[in-house]
This record gives structure tokens, C-alpha cells and sequence, in this order.
């Protein structure tokens, strides 16, 4: 209440642009900031950051071409199943819902019969390689 009382008098504070403080240096300029923390990004993500035997899996995983196109009946090519949709409706979180107004809470409270044959349209669209239109 007192920020409108003192703006409506004339009273205001300019917007400062926070500062960045690490154990280096400062930083307050957007740009500078958000490089920043783009460059502590980029040093956690490195593989710096990993264990060797994480590195030896991650590197044994990587190695190994991924095929979409095969017909072998593989894991990441296999239908969605329905625990993996309760799953992931389940950490879903109650944000806006996208431009077909359907929210999560909505999808969370369909009945078996319904999102049997949401999943139905997922693994569809999945397989075919389609995609709605708007």
C-alpha cells in the first residue's frame, strides 16, 4: 500500500537491474548476468562435473546409434503404455491450459474408458509421425 501511496505522490524508485555477485566478481549489467550464469550452466553440465564411471556409461550409451526406422520392436520404439501416461499426467503440474483448453487436472479425472483412448491417439500419432494441425 505504501508503494502506491508514494508513487501516487511522486515518490518512486527507479528499477535498478539486480547485481550478480560470485566469489570473483560483480556483475550488473543483463548481459553480464546473463552470461554468467550461462557460463555456471555450462561448467555444471560439463563432464568435468562427472564421475568416471558415470562417464564410461554415459560414453558406452552414447556410442550406440539410436534407429527409429528399424522394425525391431526396441524400448524407445515401443507404444506408450498406460502406466506411462498415469505417470506422467500424475507429475504434471496445474499450469494454463494450451490453445484446445484441456488441462491436466481435466486429463487426471478421465475415467479408464477415456484415457484408454487419449493413449490410443498418443501411440497414433506416435507411430504414424503425425501430429495434429492447429
Amino acid at each position: 500500500m505504501w508503494k502506491k501511496v508514494k508513487s501516487a505522490n511522486g515518490l518512486y524508485q527507479e528499477f535498478i537491474f539486480p547485481i550478480l555477485k560470485t566469489d570473483s566478481a560483480t556483475f550488473s549489467s543483463p548481459l553480464e548476468i546473463a552470461n554468467c550464469i550461462g557460463n555456471s550452466f555450462a561448467s555444471i553440465s560439463s563432464s568435468d562435473s562427472y564421475s568416471h564411471a558415470f562417464l564410461l556409461t554415459k560414453n558406452r550409451a552414447e556410442s550406440t546409434s539410436i534407429t527409429f526406422g528399424t522394425e525391431q520392436l526396441l524400448p524407445y520404439n515401443s507404444p506408450f503404455r498406460m502406466f506411462e501416461l498415469k505417470k506422467a499426467l500424475s507429475h504434471s503440474r496445474n499450469i494454463n491450459p494450451g490453445p484446445d483448453g484441456i488441462t491436466y487436472c481435466m486429463l487426471r479425472h478421465l475415467n479408464e474408458h477415456s484415457l484408454s483412448n487419449i493413449l490410443r491417439l498418443f501411440n497414433r500419432i506416435w507411430e504414424e509421425h503425425l501430429s495434429p494441425s492447429k
